[in-house]
């Protein structure tokens, strides 16, 4: 059997669900082999089309969406949801999401149909998601191709890195989701040195958070809620204060690193600082204090 294979294609950002650490931002890689016979041309499917294919359909069904393992016992949906506190408008487009998690802990999040995928599994997993990804696919592949080998995966990081969640009300793509999200290193260098220690305490600081812009709080209790109306539609989250970091500025990784840097150069005034913050793989925002 013959086959043609694209590492590290793309890479897909999103949210999902656990039940114990509850709204987890995460970033992986994904290989992808197409095995079938060869076409008039000598070829499986051409590289160009095939790349731009697979991308554009991984994009629209898995990147900067909120996974849902609808097997899950913990894991509740209305699919008529209404707005509720933050707009008196109804919007039947609306779906309300329902989560416990770590025993105790709950969440809830509303927002447009599109922000969503429902996986037929009980966990989210770098090989449940391929899983439920390859029939799809299939359907868009050429008569020739005959089975698709997907693989998800984490980037390989050796110092310290969070995972975090964010919606950006301004952008006009999909990063204005209330609920996507980021697995991230962080690097901060003091006086020219890398400082592992800094990077380290922010990385626990940062772990398994929401980063909130503050102007967008509408509730601010033992659990906050953040709400805000955006090109795609209207968006509500609810989760513990304990999951939740307050921002003065739009949680961009611009903001995100130079809130860092300030933090740095506030407590080590004398010291001078270059913040690398990254957002999901390979890309990010650099800042000096």
């Amino acid at each position: 059997m013959t086959g043609l294979f694209v590492a590290k294609l793309n890479q897909v950002d999103f949210c999902y669900l656990d039940p114990e650490r509850g709204l987890l931002g995460e970033s992986w890689w994904y290989d992808i082999v197409l095995y079938g016979e060869l076409d008039d041309q000598g070829m499986i499917f051409d590289f160009g089309p095939a790349k731009k294919l697979i991308k554009q359909r991984l994009d629209e069904w898995v990147d900067h969406k909120l996974l849902l393992p609808m097997h899950h016992e913990n894991v509740s949906i209305n699919k008529s949801a209404s707005i509720g506190c933050c707009d008196p408008v109804q919007d039947s487009a609306l779906w309300q999401v329902d989560w416990a998690f770590a025993k105790a802990d709950r969440l809830t999040t509303q927002a447009p149909a599109s922000a969503f995928t429902e996986l037929a599994t009980s966990e989210i997993t770098p090989e449940a998601v391929a899983e439920a990804m390859v029939p799809r696919l299939m359907t868009e592949m050429p008569d020739n191709v005959t089975a698709i080998d997907l693989s998800f995966y984490n980037e390989p990081l050796n110092g310290a890195y969070y995972h975090y969640s964010h919606g950006l009300k301004k952008h006009q793509g999909n990063c204005q989701r209330i609920a996507h999200g980021h697995r991230s290193t962080i690097e901060i260098y003091r006086d020219g040195r890398r400082d592992a220690q800094l990077e380290s305490l922010w990385a626990e600081r940062f772990c398994d958070i929401h980063l909130i812009t503050q102007e967008d709080l509408v509730q601010d209790a033992e659990l906050r809620t953040v709400a805000y109306q955006a090109p795609q539609g209207r968006f509500e989250l609810t989760l513990p204060a304990r999951c939740t970091y307050l921002m003065d500025q739009d949680t961009t990784v611009e903001n995100i690193a130079a809130h860092i840097a300030k933090q740095c150069k506030a407590n080590y005034p004398e010291s001078t600082f270059r913040v690398r913050a990254f957002e999901g793989i390979n890309k990010g925002a650099e800042v000096k204090s």
